[in-house]
Order: structure tokens, then sequence, then C-alpha cells
């Protein structure tokens, strides 16, 4: 059906500024949509209807009943048929075309972004100041809760068919060898935070974060940028985390013949992630971890004798040294156990040579910004499958930004 829809304002020339100009333009014209919108769908129901009525003669004309649609220009009341048949449910049929649950996709897709960013009653009172939508905070969480059960069922799908299928095959894996293996490793690195806790189990609970990139470019004299990066949080034990992860970044494009580079923090659940799903990776503990844990026994000189050797890539120097030295130190015996059992089990992973990233930075500056920002408020607690349900669709919508913005 083309329709035209026409809108007319009356301005009245006399504003003291532009803000109360616009504030008249801005009402009038979300007025005049109600009024349009209001007519148009009263239009198309009665040509709906018309057609309903001929393909199906055994429903009979029952009266018309109210319903409120809810969008962008605020909210609407269309009055529609209803047609009706014994033994069966009453038909609407305007509904067919009407969004599901009365709410436009395009205001739910602002909701969602607003409570990606905000908390749910600062996202209400926005919407409903920029829109005119009443629409309760609550109503954004049950929103933002079934969209990202959806996201996240669907990393679960990719995560399934990698694992537990084994079909770990993407269009990226059939690019020109050539193509894969001249380019640069990616850059692995994961960590956690923690979080305030609604549940009656634990006062907090861990969010795990991942980061993957392929480079670092500085874009000022203090500004850095990951390149390529793909970023992803949840709520998981440290198996499923990893897996996860490793799923999302294979669907958005990981080569795994361009290799990896594994950094973390050395901590059991991140030494078991690269075991099990980066066997292949190149293992590196940070550096300042590493560093942290040994002077907390060593004095700064023989942490630097012991540097000297790990620049120099002689591993065994660096272990037998620091084995000797926590040996004479008069110090508890639990203290020496817990460093060296922090070293001999990180051994793979002590590889420090020139030009290489030894840092994990990278992880614990977008736990920031994608945890931190949202998650970390004063006064803030969360449920773990609240929290997973909005850290999937914040995950989603600031890689999309990234792309987005750098093309990556």
């Amino acid at each position: 059906m083309m329709q035209e829809l026409n809108l007319r304002i009356k301005v009245d020339g006399s504003f003291a500024n532009f803000n109360q100009f616009e504030s008249l333009l801005m009402e009038s014209v979300r007025e005049l949509m109600l009024e349009r919108i209001k007519e148009y769908l009263e239009q198309l129901d009665c040509e709906v209807s018309d057609c309903f009525k001929v393909e199906h003669p055994e429903y009979v004309y029952h009266g018309r009943v109210n319903r409120k649609l809810r969008c962008y220009f605020g909210d609407v009341w269309i009055r529609r048929r209803r047609y009706r048949c014994k033994g069966r449910k009453d038909v609407y049929p305007l509904d067919r075309f009407l969004p599901e649950g009365g709410v436009s996709q395009f205001l739910q897709a602002m909701a969602i972004d607003l409570a990606t960013e905000l908390p749910y009653k600062r996202s209400h009172r926005i919407l409903k100041r920029f829109t005119g939508v009443d629409l309760s905070g609550m109503s954004i969480w049950r929103e933002v809760q079934g969209r990202g059960r959806e996201v996240r069922d669907g990393v679960e799908a990719e995560r399934g068919r990698i694992f537990e299928q084994g079909r770990d095959e993407y269009p990226q894996d059939t690019r020109p060898l050539e193509e894969a293996t001249n380019r640069e490793p990616f850059f692995v690195e994961i960590d956690g935070t923690m979080v305030s806790s609604r549940e009656e189990q634990s006062e907090r609970f861990e969010i795990k974060t991942g980061v993957m990139y392929r480079d670092v470019r500085k874009t000022g004299k203090r500004r850095k940028r990951l390149v390529d990066k793909v970023v992803y949080s949840a709520v998981e034990d440290g198996e499923t985390f990893g897996e996860q992860f490793y799923s999302v970044r294979r669907k958005n494009g990981l080569d795994l013949r361009c290799g990896v580079d594994y950094i973390s923090d050395g901590a059991g659940w991140l030494r078991t992630i690269a075991e099990n799903v980066y066997p292949e990776a190149n293992k590196r503990l940070d550096l300042y971890h590493l560093k942290k844990a040994c002077l907390s026994i060593l004095a700064d000189e023989e942490w630097k004798t012991l540097e000297a050797a790990l620049y120099e890539g002689d591993v065994e120097a660096f272990v037998d040294t620091l084995q000797v030295i926590v040996a004479e130190k008069d110090i508890a015996a639990k203290e020496k156990v817990d460093l060296l059992s922090y070293v001999l089990s990180n051994r793979d992973s002590l590889d420090y040579g020139q030009g290489k990233r030894n840092g994990s930075g990278a992880v614990e500056k977008n736990i920031g910004i994608h945890v931190g920002r949202r998650f970390k408020k004063q006064g803030m607690k969360w449920s773990k499958q609240g929290a997973n349900n909005l850290l999937a669709l914040r995950t989603e919508k600031l890689n999309r930004l990234w792309r987005d913005e750098f093309g990556a």
C-alpha cells in the first residue's frame, strides 16, 4: 500500500531564543507523527481485515479493541478489528504487522544501547525524555535479558560446534597459505575482575575477560590502539570461558596458521586455558607479575641479576640462580615454596626476547572499559545471569563499534 504522509506545523514567530523554537518544533513533530501513525495503521487495519474476511469466512467481526504501540515518536493507541470463531482464539489481523510485544524494533535497540552504558533506571529517564515513551527500567531489563540470552546461545552454539562436534573450519582457513603465514601472530591476553554479587551464595563473583589483537599502534603522543581487536567477557568457569572466547575469535576471523602469543599472569586457570585451547601458542608470563612475585622476597639488586638472565634468554640460569638465592633467604618456608612453585609452573612461559611483548596491559585496560565502566560503579550488585546477559550485549556492541571506527 502506497500512502503519502504529510506534516504541517504551525510555528509562532515570536521566540526568545532558538532553544524555545527547537523545543516547540520537536514536540509538534512528535504529536503530528503519532497522529499520522495512528491514521496509517487504522487504515491498514481496514485493508488487512478485508483480506482476512475473504480468506477466513468462518470468523465473525466482533468490534474493535485498543492496543498501545510504543515507537520512537512515543506511545500511540490504535483501535484494531477483532474477529471470533467458536472454539478458536480471537484474531486481530493488524497484529501480524505490528511488532511483537508492542515495542518497535528501533525503540528496543535504543533502550538496549542505553542500558549497555548506563543503569536501567537512568536509561528509562533518558528514553522518556527524548522519545516520550515511559518504558520502565524493568521493561528495559527484560529487553536486555531476552536479547542477551539470544547472543549467549549463539556463542554457546559456536563453542559446541568446535569443541563438542569437532567442526573447527572457517572461511579464513582457505586463504592462500602464503598470505596467512606472512602475517604476524595474534596476541591473546586473559584475566578477570571481581564485581559485587546480589546472590546469597557469595559477596562477589568474577567476570573473566579475554582480548585478542594483532598489533599495538600509536594514535597520538600518549594514545595507542589495538589492531584487529576482539574482546569477550563472561561469567563462566575457566574451561568454558576459554572455549567460548576462542569460538568468538574464530568466528571473527582468527587464522590459526598466523600463530598465537599467549600472555597471562600465570594463574592456574589461565595456564589450563593455554594448555587446552592454545596448545601450540607461544606462552609468556606477564613480566610485571613475575617481577612483583620475586620482589616480595628478593632485593632489587638480586632481581636485576635475574632479569639480565631473562633478557638473554637463559631460562635455566634464571631458575637455578633464583633457587639458590631463595634457599639462602631467612624467611618462612611457605613464602619460598609459593614463589618457586609459581616460577616453576610457568617455566615454559619465561620468553622475553628483544622486541617481544611482555605485559598484559591490554587486557587490564579493556577490563576497565568493558567491565569497570558499567559493572563496578558505587552501589551496583549483580546476579550472574543478569551480568552475563548484559555482558553479551555490551561486548557485541563495543566490538562492532571498534570495527566501524577503525575498519578492523
